[in-house]
């Protein structure tokens, strides 16, 4: 948790995974007169906004009430969003129905003394649960519970000063009112408190890539598709939460149309599998679509990415070039006459980890074309072999397989996918949940390779500013 405690006027930056914030606001006290005066001041009053909706890297305005004569000052957040009142005019105390804010309590009312006989006293300023206390002759009203001050008491005979109010917002006492110079006491600026979680952690979540094509009726297939790669740069949690990881598995080594590679599951979010290579075929439509399949009499086009890239297309030639599978960050490479394509790259988000993700499998080719290479995770394609299996947790593609004879050889497997968890290691405790759990500078960055629960726990110890 976060705290921030302004007694002066200023502005709040809401810090990074942080998206609601508590407001308190203390309006300030008014002066007691000096004097032949006989008024005291009235108590400010208390406001809250239980929780207001905020923006990481905005900066809000913070205004601090101070005390006046006649009148204390408004305390505000964000101008209008959360005012208390400040205690006056004079004798009044600040007022709860023109405050504005979820939780309201006025300021006490301070007392008017009699000229040369008594001194009136301060107002208490009101809490975040009571209101101030009203003063009673020259006794100064109590204080708001809790965060209230008491009002100042007012003089005692001819010449005594009247007593400050107490923090925050407790009302001034009235100088004993005579001939004889006395001076009243200064009511209590306000204050603004400010209190938050850090509610938010970044998640990357890569689903399982699409095998790769396999051959059939002489012909070669195309490379796999990668998984989709979601970055949540906010995803709110609160303590305690257990928030369920599931990890989409790669397809497996095939020769048949139509598998896409499992879905990856962060709590709410979930990203969705590549498609396959195709084999005799179009490539699978899929978060990045598959290669289509090598042929010397027909084309095969790409399969379509849902959420990132298409696979590349084959060409019509002897050899049979397919099409390379579609990744995360880039289009899969059609073939040429020579070439099978190359599997489209993959992504990498900075805010998480600098490994790129999902990249596409290599297509394969049945004579002397040069092979289609897999991109980042992503297999490579094989001539008379299997395809080149995908890296594990990478959610890369397969590779796709080739053969120049009447042996049939499946695809390779797409790669499974991974999800990574990152938050800056002060804001938040001893977070459980992963296969490893490493720090990086600041942050602590939890990476899952198989199912599990992230589990959210708070530091003991609260980041407290006063300003």
């Amino acid at each position: 948790m976060g705290t921030q405690t302004f007694t002066s006027s200023g502005s709040w930056l809401c810090p990074d995974h942080v998206t609601s914030v508590r407001v308190e606001c203390w309006g300030a006290g008014a002066d007691g007169e000096n004097n032949a005066g006989v008024q005291a001041g009235g108590g400010g009053a208390y406001s809250r906004v239980n929780a207001f909706a905020c923006t990481p890297g905005t900066s809000y305005a913070v205004v601090v009430g101070t005390h006046g004569y006649s009148s204390g000052g408004d305390s505000t957040f964000n101008v209008n969003t959360c005012v208390a009142k400040g205690g006056g005019p004079l004798t009044a105390g600040g007022s709860s129905a023109t405050s504005v804010g979820d939780v309201k309590f006025a300021g006490g009312t301070g007392t008017a003394g009699v000229l040369n006989t008594s001194a009136g006293a301060g107002g208490g300023g009101a809490g975040n649960v009571t209101v101030g206390g009203n003063a009673s002759g020259a006794t100064g009203g109590i204080a708001g519970v809790a965060g209230g001050g008491k009002g100042g008491n007012g003089g005692a005979g001819a010449g005594s000063a009247g007593q400050n109010g107490d923090s925050a917002g407790g009302g001034g006492g009235n100088g004993f009112p005579s001939a004889t110079a006395a001076n009243g006491g200064y009511g209590a600026d306000g204050l603004v408190k400010l209190s938050w979680d850090f509610n938010t952690v970044k998640a990357l979540i890569v689903a399982g890539g699409g095998h790769g094509g396999g051959t059939g009726g002489n012909s070669s297939g195309g490379g796999g598709g990668g998984g989709e790669t979601h970055y949540e740069t906010a995803y709110t949690v609160a303590e305690g939460d257990a928030i369920v990881i599931t990890i989409g598995a790669g397809s497996p080594r095939s020769s048949t149309n139509g598998q896409v590679g499992g879905s990856s599951v962060f709590g709410s979010v979930t990203a969705v599998g590549g498609g396959c290579g195709g084999t005799g075929a179009a490539g699978t439509n899929g978060a990045c679509g598959g290669g289509g399949a090598g042929s010397s009499a027909g084309a095969r086009a790409g399969g379509t990415g849902t959420v990132h890239y298409n696979g590349g297309a084959n060409t019509i030639d002897a050899d049979r070039p397919a099409g390379g599978g579609g990744g995360a960050g880039a289009v899969g490479a059609t073939a040429t006459g020579t070439t099978a394509g190359a599997g489209g790259a993959g992504y990498a988000n900075t805010g998480i980890s600098a490994t790129l993700y999902a990249g596409g499998g290599g297509g394969a080719q049945t004579g002397t074309a040069t092979l289609g290479l897999g991109k980042n995770g992503g297999g490579d394609g094989k001539l008379n072999a299997i395809g080149g299996d995908a890296t594990a947790n990478t959610g890369g593609g397969g590779g796709g397989g080739g053969s120049n004879s009447a042996t049939t050889y499946n695809g390779g497997a797409g790669g499974s996918g991974i999800v990574l968890v990152r938050y800056p290691t002060s804001y938040f405790g001893a977070c459980t949940g992963g296969a490893t759990i490493t720090k990086d500078g600041t942050d602590t960055i939890h990476t899952f390779t198989g199912a599990g629960t992230f589990t959210v726990f708070y530091p003991t110890q609260s980041i407290v500013t006063v300003i």
